[in-house]
């Protein structure tokens, strides 16, 4: 069974491929029929960011990390609400993409690490019980 963890990253690495593959289509949808060169050109960049966060929480799904990409998220999340509410031309899209940021915030910090991760907190279990950390 796939854990919430990889499923949120795999869900993010989804999002992150059709922003940076098909930018036009994912601003039609938000109503922009004919986004600018500049426009398509942002929107892949979110793309592979979120490509990019996807990969790094899949290789290393430490907790650190996680949690500093959900911060990452939360940022984004308010660069949108703040687009929306000075741009009425974007409102629709930077408040769809403030939605999906904000989801992605909040995933990260609630399931910040894969349940089956043996990272450096186990190591540091057994040096302090005495233990080989094997």
């Amino acid at each position: 069974m796939t854990s919430v963890h990889t499923a949120c990253a795999l869900g993010r690495a989804g999002w992150g491929l059709a922003l940076f593959t098909a930018p036009s289509r994912v601003l039609a949808v938000a109503g922009h029929r004919s986004p600018s060169p500049t426009a398509t050109d942002v929107v892949r960049v979110l793309g592979a960011r979120h490509l990019v966060q996807a990969a790094v929480v899949l290789v290393e799904p430490s907790r650190i990390l996680t949690r500093a990409g959900g911060v990452a998220d939360a940022l984004h999340s308010l660069s949108g609400v703040a687009v929306a509410a000075f741009s009425p031309r974007w409102r629709t899209a930077a408040t769809s993409d403030a939605l999906v940021a904000a989801s992605f915030a909040f995933l990260s910090w609630r399931y910040p690490t894969h349940p089956a991760h043996t990272s450096a907190t186990s190591n540091h279990a057994g040096k302090h019980t005495g233990k080989d950390a094997r």
